[in-house]
């Protein structure tokens, strides 16, 4: 009798833990519920200088600069809301990219991420 009391037991605990873990890992999965927000190129190969900002925090507002050889030639503000995907679009300024390095950085509530095109 013993012997299927603790057999019973360790698999009803184990059925227990696995729901447990389950439940945690579909939580931790949903991008929603981390608080983050990143930035990247479209398409890397392009000349276009064009980003997306993926929403996924809290913040709504973010600044983003346009940097050529640390020199800043467009700045602006954005809001996105959370869950969404932002194209920024980058006007063309009138500055020569070959042999460059070009810089966009981001910043939301003292927090920065930065891409770069070399041209």
């Amino acid at each position: 009798m013993n012997n299927k009391t603790i057999i019973f037991s360790t698999i009803f605990f184990l059925i227990v833990s696995f729901a447990f873990l389950s439940l945690v890992e579909k939580n931790k999965a949903d991008i929603n519920n981390q608080n983050v927000w990143s930035l990247y190129f479209e398409n890397p190969q392009s000349q276009a200088l064009d980003f997306d900002l993926e929403n996924h925090s809290t913040n709504l507002t973010f600044h983003w600069q346009l940097i050529a050889d640390k020199t800043v030639l467009k700045e602006a503000s954005v809001v996105v809301q959370q869950g969404e995907i932002r194209k920024i679009p980058v006007p063309n300024t009138n500055f020569e990219t070959a042999g460059k390095k070009i810089i966009i950085s981001v910043t939301a509530e003292k927090k920065t991420k930065e891409i770069y095109k070399n041209f």
